[in-house]
């Protein structure tokens, strides 16, 4: 997160429009949901983690378990996100969805 509030060039993204870099964190995400809980999978099973659940999701799995973030959620800078992340203070994230990876400032 430090990087990301720097302003050095790892938390810029660049703005073709513009020409110009914007800060990482000024850039929006579609999320559903942010909570804390205990991690179930990976090898970090049991950990305190924060779980950032964004919204919208291309594939369609059949085996999905959370077709309610296909639609909907709520816009927010990543500065907000990262504001619900930290107060939390815990040290892992989670980003799932969804399909992160289909918004574009992912």
């Amino acid at each position: 997160m430090e990087a990301l509030e720097k302003g050095n060039r790892a938390g810029a993204a660049f703005d073709s429009d513009a020409r110009s870099p914007l800060p990482l964190r000024s850039l929006p995400l579609r999320v559903t949901e942010i909570f804390h809980s205990l991690q179930g999978e990976t090898s970090r099973v049991g950990l305190p983690t924060v779980f950032i659940r964004l919204t919208g999701c291309p594939l369609r799995c059949a085996f999905c378990d959370t077709k309610y973030a296909f639609h909907g959620g709520k816009t927010l800078p990543i500065s907000a996100v990262l504001e619900q992340v930290r107060s939390y203070q815990t040290h892992y994230i989670t980003v799932t969805g969804g399909e992160p990876l289909a918004q574009k400032n992912c």
